[in-house]
This record gives structure tokens, sequence and C-alpha cells, in this order.
């Protein structure tokens, strides 16, 4: 029961005590509160001369450091109509040009305008070494300066919205009016390098085109030389084969003629052979016999002879003489030919096969375009090819939205935020400065 009742006092003296030290600390913290108070505005000219200083010094800063300009100029992709010249119609029988777009066109100047060749190629034109060379440095740190303070600004689009096309070329300097002129000069090198692939592109495309005509037309025009000298032998060909079949049919009936007049001999030679065994010598003597043989007698035993009208005579009854002098005509006789009733027809075609009109009219002609039914049209498209001019002065690859020009104020340095935040560093480190300098006294105050 004592430890109990001792137990409970020891735990009211621990709580009163707890007590008493919280209020002792809640009333130690209102004195330092006060106490920094007190500081400083014991110490606030210290304050206010390190916050005028540092504001000084910003001031300072800001008025002496050189202003940079920010020089921009908005692009936007060419209009159609600007790109009509560059755009080729399709040609007969040769691949159509593809028609040029004008964001393809757009994308293609955007690429020049970020290329470091145009930055180099301004860089020399308009002699920038100077303007950003530094003390000891070289050529290419100061090209190096120029492609930093270069940046080229293109729209973030949004899910569900059409794309924007427009780029804005900005660029930092120090002297705005230099700077508008470098941004213009750009914009121009990269038109101009543009422009210059656009028409080397299209006119390798033409000149190819044109190339393929011209090897069309060729091929065509050596296709017909072939096929007219292909019709020519085919023609001399059918007509020596026919020449040999006439020759041959000729041959044939001379050597038939031939083999008739020597049968025409035998026979004759024959018959006037039979008349001179009978004394008929001359056909007065045969037409004697013969009437002598037609009278009547009928006590003679020539009776049994008839007079028939219609059987031919023998040749006998012409006479030896005529018959020997038939003989000899033909023997004498050179050639059959006159006495060869298909003879002359046969030669009359041979004559004109010989001279084959379509065969001459071939060979002696000399050019083929006007029978070459396709060679106008292919013609025709190589002429319009020919006819296409492209002058970079005709087209544009962009439109200008915001002209370059110089600002009116530069965008550093910031006066106004460096003013401000120098104020709000000065109020910091015054305050600093002074509790510093207080607890130097106070230490000091102690020692002695």
């Amino acid at each position: 029961m004592w430890n109990i009742k001792h137990i409970n006092k020891n735990k009211n003296m621990t709580t009163s005590k707890h007590q008493e030290m919280t209020s002792q600390n809640h009333y130690d913290d209102e004195i330092d509160l006060f106490e920094l108070w007190t500081i400083l505005v014991k110490r606030k000219m210290t304050i206010f001369a390190v916050t005028a200083i540092t504001v000084s010094l910003a001031i300072s800063y800001a008025l002496l450091s050189t202003p940079i300009y920010k020089v921009e100029s908005t692009l936007l992709p060419p209009a159609e109509a600007q790109l009509e010249h560059l755009r080729v119609d399709s040609v007969d029988s040769v691949d159509s040009v593809d028609s040029v777009d004008s964001k393809h066109v757009f994308e293609m100047f955007v690429r020049h305008l970020a290329s470091q060749q145009s930055y180099r190629k301004v860089f020399d034109e308009m002699d920038l070494v100077a303007t950003y060379k530094s003390d000891g440095g070289s050529t290419d740190s100061a090209f190096s300066k120029l492609t930093k303070d270069i940046s080229l600004i293109r729209p973030k689009n949004k899910k569900g919205e059409s794309p924007v096309l427009s780029t804005t070329l900005a660029i930092e300097g120090q002297d705005s009016g230099l700077t508008v002129n470098i941004v213009n000069q750009i914009i121009a090198t990269a038109s101009d390098a543009t422009k210059l692939e656009l028409i080397s592109n299209l006119t390798a495309r033409i000149e190819n085109r044109k190339a393929s005509l011209i090897r069309n037309i060729n091929l065509i025009k050596t296709k017909t030389t072939k096929l007219n000298h292909d019709e020519i032998t085919r023609l001399l060909e059918a007509d020596t084969l026919q020449v040999n079949k006439i020759n041959d049919e000729i041959s044939v009936l001379r050597n038939n003629a031939k083999t008739k007049r020597f049968d025409r001999i035998a026979q004759l030679k024959e018959a006037a052979n039979i008349a001179h065994t009978l004394g008929l010598i001359e056909l007065s003597d045969a037409e004697s016999i013969s009437n002598t043989s037609s009278a009547p007698n009928t006590s003679s035993p020539s009776n049994i002879i008839t007079n028939i009208d219609n059987i031919q005579q023998p040749l006998y009854m012409r006479g030896e003489k005529a018959l020997r002098s038939e003989v000899q005509q033909l023997t004498l006789r050179k050639t059959d030919d006159p006495f060869i009733s298909k003879l002359r027809p046969l030669q009359k075609q041979l004559s004109l096969l010989k001279n084959n009109r379509r065969i001459e009219l071939l060979q002696s002609r000399k050019n083929n375009d006007a029978f070459i039914s396709e060679l106008r049209g292919l013609e025709v498209s190589l002429d319009k090819l020919s006819l296409i001019k492209l002058n970079a002065n005709d087209i544009s690859v962009m439109r200008i939205d915001q002209q370059a020009f110089p600002p009116e104020s530069p965008i550093k340095p910031k006066k106004a935020l460096i003013v401000a935040v120098s104020l709000v560093l000065g109020l910091m480190l015054g305050v600093f400065t002074a509790f510093f300098r207080n607890a130097t006294a106070n230490r000091k105050s102690s020692i002695t």
C-alpha cells in the first residue's frame, strides 16, 4: 500500500515538472522571436546597405551587359498556284511525271533550312567571321557560335487536330539589323537550294523520258527497216520460186515441142519414102491417082476401093517433094518457140516477175517514217517534253507568314527580372549579414 502511494506521488511530481518545462520552452520561443525581430531592427542599416549594394550591382549588370535580340520569321507551305510551273503533264508512251505536292516541297525546303551547308554558305557570303569570332578563336568556332544561335521551331500538333505545316526560323544576335539580314539570307539560300533540287530532279526525269522516247523511236524505225528487208527477201524468194517454176514449165514445153518436131520429121521422112516408092513426086500426081481410083469401073478389081471423103488422106499423098521440103524446114528450124501456144503467156509472167515493182519500191525507199503509224505520236510526245522550260523565278517553295524585322526590345538581359531577383537575394544576404554581425558582437562582449 505504501509502495502504491509512493509511485503515485512520483508520477505527480514528474507530471508537474514536465508542465513547468513545457511552459518554460514556450516562453523561451517567444523570447527568441522577439530577439530576432530586435536584431533585424537593430541591424536594419546593414540589411539596407547589403540589399542596396546587391541591387546596384544587378542594375549595373543589366545596364552594362550586351543586349541579345531574337529575330523570327514564320514560313508556310507554298500555294498550289505557286507550283503550277513544276507540274508536267503526262506524256503518251511515257510514265507520267509525279505531281508536285506542296507539303513535299515544303518539307524539302525545311531540310535545306536546317542544313549546315546553307548556314555555311550564308556565313561565308556575309563574311560573318569577324562578327562571331572571339579573340584567338578559329573560323570553325565562329561558325559553331552562329549555328548555336539558330533554332527551328515547329508547332506540336495535338491528337485529332489537322497538322499545322509551319516553321519558324529564329536567330539570336547582338545586332538586330544584322540578325534580320542573316535570317532573310538563310531563307533565300534555302529557297534557292530547294528550287535547284526540284528543277534538277524534274529535269533529270524529263531527260530520262526523252531518252526513252528516242530509244523507242529508233527501235521502231529499226524494226520497220528490218520488216521491209524481210518483206523484200520474202518477195524475192517467192519470185525466184515462181521464176523457176515457169522456167521449168517453159523447158518442158520446149522439150515437148522439140520431141514432137523430131517425131514429125520421122513421120514425114517415112511418108516421103512411100511417096517415092509410089512415084508420087508432086501433089498433082497424088490427086490424079486419087481421081482415077474414084472412077466407076465394076469390072476392075479396083472397084473394091471406096472413096470416103471423111477419111484423112495419108501423108505420102502430099507428094515426095512437099514432104522432103517440110522435112528440110523442120530440120533447119532453130527454135520451136513460135510454135508453142502456151510459151508467150509464160514468158510474159516471167518478165513481170523479173521486174517486180513492189520490190523495186521497197528497195528504193529511203525513209519509212510515213509508214509507221505510232511514230508521229511518239514524236509529238518528244516535242512536248522538249518544249518544257523550268524557271526558278516562276516558282516558290514557301510563303512568308511573318517577315523578319528588328525587335523593339532584347530578350536578354531581362532587366526587371534581374532587379527583382537581386532585391530578394539582397534582402536574404542582408538578413544573413545582420545576424552574422550580431552574433560576432555578442561573442566579443561575452569574452570581455
